[in-house]
């Protein structure tokens, strides 16, 4: 059966929210190996799709506004749910499929959105930590060696006490 415009435009939008997806989870595997140059790329490619997105979007809004006219809504922009309530069957059965498909890719968006934006987070933590605990140690105070010269007070290798971080 072939899907009603609605209902195209729909099924598209969740091909692209599919795509999202996808680099939402390269994105979450460049954060985790710490691959800035890779995170830079792949927050371009997001950038880019977003605004796809938000074209796509509008389409759907501008369908739902003609399908809401030719099912005598009148100026009110119904939600899907609405106007599949007053489409035939077979439309109503193919449109309610797409908005649950729409609504769990929304709900795994905010998901892995939240759980990159944790990473980013800690990561952030992290350097903040490493910083203040690098900005507090302090160089020994200098003192005259034996043959008068000045000198650290005690010898350091340049190593911290431990090399892992």
């Amino acid at each position: 059966m072939k899907p009603n415009p609605l209902t195209g435009t729909v099924e598209a939008e969740i091909r692209l929210y599919d795509r999202l997806l996808a680099i939402m989870k390269h994105e979450r595997s460049a954060i985790i190996s710490g691959n800035t140059l890779k995170l830079m790329e792949i927050i371009d490619k997001k950038r880019r799709l977003m605004s796809e997105i938000g074209g796509a979007a509008a389409d759907r809004a501008l369908a739902v506004g003609k399908r809401a006219a030719q099912l005598g809504f009148g100026t009110d922009v119904p939600s899907l749910k609405a106007l599949a309530e007053r489409m035939p069957k077979a439309d109503a059965t193919q449109l309610l499929e797409r908005r649950s498909k729409l609504k769990e890719r929304f709900q795994e968006i905010r998901t892995l959105n939240q759980r990159n934006s944790d990473l980013i987070q800690h990561a952030m933590t992290l350097v903040r930590n490493m910083r203040t605990f690098l900005e507090n140690l302090k160089t020994p105070p200098e003192i005259y060696g034996r043959a008068g010269s000045i000198e650290a007070a005690h010898r350091t290798t340049g190593k911290m006490l431990s090399d892992k971080v």
